[in-house]
């Protein structure tokens, strides 16, 4: 129910940080999640490039292909920007060493280090399996209502149908999604009345599933409140402390 994956990413994020652990690194991990998630779909959608190619303008397809390769250059570039050392970076001094600065180079640092981490590249396994598991949800909710949609058919369509959900313009992706699905059936010859009945489907089945997640949510609500209740009274307490200890004088001429 929140803005796309930023609205999610920010719930997460305070969470965690409320738990106690640095914002820094809750922050990097969210990103890293981001970009390995966008990843995924990106690769799924390469092998249902071929399939879009022969039914959709060229046009259409050249679109994906250039979005793609502009994501690897990008994340290429973001990989070897890691190894040059900060003070050589041909960007004004007071930018490069400023706050913001140190802070940016930092997890640029952090994420080329994470490029040899395994944990990283399960993480991408992982993302791809969960897109794989919702072209399988589209393909069987399609077939449920008549569309003879196939393997190929969700690789080609349903990679850009994630990937506007995820944009923050809508709630949830509502909205975007369908506007995406009809748009890639359409494509296919596939009726668009069919279609936006698969994208609501998909919307609602979401939905439903993420309900017991608000279970989980009032139960971490109610620990990070704990948490902070007893962080409040240990700073209290060390401040009790210290005061204690000015309440003997030390100036004995007063």
């Amino acid at each position: 129910m929140l803005p796309g994956s930023v609205g999610a990413d920010l719930l997460r994020g305070w969470f965690t940080w409320r738990l106690g652990h640095p914002a820094g690194p809750v922050m990097l991990a969210l990103l890293v999640d981001r970009l390995m998630a966008l990843l995924g779909v990106v690769l799924i959608g390469l092998v249902g490039l071929p399939h879009l190619a022969a039914v959709a303008p060229p046009a259409v397809a050249a679109t994906v292909l250039a979005g793609a390769l502009v994501l690897a250059v990008a994340m290429g570039l973001l990989l070897l920007a890691g190894r040059i050392p900060r003070d050589r970076l041909p960007v004004p001094k007071r930018l490069r060493d400023g706050a913001l600065g140190r802070t940016v180079w930092t997890a640029v640092a952090q994420l080329r280090a994470m490029g040899g981490n395994p944990a990283a590249w399960a993480a991408l396994g992982h993302s791809i399996g969960v897109h794989l598991a919702t072209i399988g949800a589209t393909i069987l909710f399609a077939r449920s209502v008549g569309l003879p949609v196939g393997w190929l058919d969700g690789l080609a369509i349903v990679p850009a149908a994630i990937v506007a959900a995820a944009l923050p313009v809508s709630l949830g992706g509502w909205g975007v999604r369908e506007g995406a699905m009809v748009a890639g059936f359409a494509l296919l010859g596939f009726n668009a009345d069919a279609a936006l009945l698969v994208s609501l489907l998909i919307g609602l089945s979401i939905a439903v599933l993420s309900l017991p997640g608000g279970v989980f949510w009032l139960l971490l609500r109610n620990e990070t409140a704990v948490q902070t209740a007893a962080q409040t009274d240990h700073q209290t307490s060390l401040q009790t402390a210290a005061g204690g200890a000015e309440a003997f004088p030390t100036d004995f001429s007063r």
